[in-house]
């Protein structure tokens, strides 16, 4: 378990995420996001708005919408979240989040410059480089 820890891993909510190598990180991110949104209480601004923001943001990125500046707005957001959310469901929501894009920024680079899912699973899967994504 020790070694979970060095490696950067956190327990969100209990659940420990463990993926294979065909798994989108951006779309685990934006998932986790989701289920974060879903199971807040909604009595702080930092969970209920912070969590839907994050999953909005995470959403863009599967559709090929997401945006280079987008990288350091979600950032920007999990650290608020991370500060300010009431409770444990608001500050960890941004584990997922925070964790890929340390460990998998060039996934999320792909989905912005490249208009592509490095795992092939986004919607926007097979789209090429400067080809228009449907909106």
């Amino acid at each position: 378990m020790r070694s979970c820890w060095k490696a950067g891993c956190t327990w969100i909510s209990g659940t420990l995420f463990a993926a294979a190598g065909d798994v989108c990180a951006v779309e685990l991110a934006r998932q986790s996001a989701a289920a974060a949104h879903r199971g807040g209480c909604g009595k702080c601004t930092f969970g209920r708005e912070g969590t839907r923001q994050l999953q909005d943001i995470l959403s863009d990125f599967t559709k090929g919408r997401g945006q280079a500046s987008d990288l350091g707005l979600l950032e920007d957001i999990a650290g608020v979240m991370k500060d300010g959310a009431m409770c444990a469901n608001g500050r960890n929501a941004t584990e997922a989040v925070l964790t890929t894009l340390n460990h998998f920024r060039s996934e999320y680079e792909a989905h912005v410059h490249e208009k592509r899912c490095p795992a092939g699973v986004c919607s926007m899967a097979g789209v090429a480089a400067g080809e228009k994504v449907a909106q």
